[in-house]
């Protein structure tokens, strides 16, 4: 659980146990499918509404409906962000900004509050190579928006 984050030296297992993550931020609705069980009751989701067909859906030895993963998302979970990839992606002009939009959401759906807009951006501002920085100086903030 975030509350129970520590960080450096003191930091134990990434582990998070089943029912104990607070938020789930997902790249694709099938993964924030899968991840469900190890969301707490009152948790929160954010995923992207594209989806990553997985390799045995594309060789047909299964099925991969992502109609209806978002589907059984917004039945079941009651603090779900559905992000548009495709409008960030044109809106932006980079798919390779996702992580950083899904930062943004996660963001403005109150599911990580353990950081802030300021934490966040300073890491941006330091750690993201100079040329990116603005592009996903904007990425988060396209993410922080409703759409």
């Amino acid at each position: 659980m975030l509350s129970h984050l520590r960080i450096g030296e003191e930091a134990g297992s990434p582990l998070i146990a089943k029912g104990e993550a607070d938020l789930i931020i997902g790249f694709e609705p099938g993964e924030s499918v899968r991840a469900l069980p190890f969301l707490k009751k009152d948790g929160v989701v954010v995923t992207s509404s594209r989806p990553v067909m997985p390799v045995s859906a594309m060789i047909g030895a299964s099925v991969y409906d992502d109609k209806a993963m978002i589907a059984y998302l917004k039945e079941n979970i009651q603090n779900l962000v559905i992000v548009d990839a495709a409008a960030a992606e044109e809106t932006l002009g980079s798919a390779r900004t996702l992580n950083t939009v899904l930062l943004g959401a996660a963001l403005r759906s109150g599911g990580l509050d353990i950081l802030s807009l300021s934490d966040i951006t300073s890491a941006i501002e330091e750690k993201v190579a100079e040329r990116f920085r603005e592009l996903n100086l904007k990425a988060l903030a396209w993410g922080m928006e409703e759409h």
